[in-house]
């Protein structure tokens, strides 16, 4: 994987510090992007894309996708701009069911 910015590195950390990573892995779909990761669940196409790009500091976007499509075949997701790293967190874990 290539570096990643500080404000991404942040978030793996402090979820990998309180989560382990048994239940989710790093999947890194836009590798040239420092600012954003993607983070999958055990539960197949379960992903959480998260970006700090232009965001102000401490504030996140988040995408969560479940692997349902819409008609043209791309993937509906629920978008979060300008959220917490707490709320963030509350995201992920519920949508990667990591607490089961």
């Amino acid at each position: 994987m290539a570096p990643k910015d500080q404000s991404i590195e942040k978030i793996i950390s402090y979820l990998r510090s309180k989560y382990g990573d048994s239940k989710w892995e790093v999947n890194n779909f836009w590798d040239p992007d420092k600012f954003s990761i993607g983070l999958m669940g055990r539960q197949e196409g379960h992903l959480a894309y998260i970006s700090t790009y232009m965001a102000k500091e401490n504030q996140y976007f988040v995408s969560l996708e479940d692997g349902t499509l819409d008609d043209d075949g791309e993937p509906l997701s629920q978008n979060y701009t300008g959220i917490s790293l707490e709320e963030l967190e509350r995201l992920v874990v519920a949508h990667l069911k990591l607490l089961l």
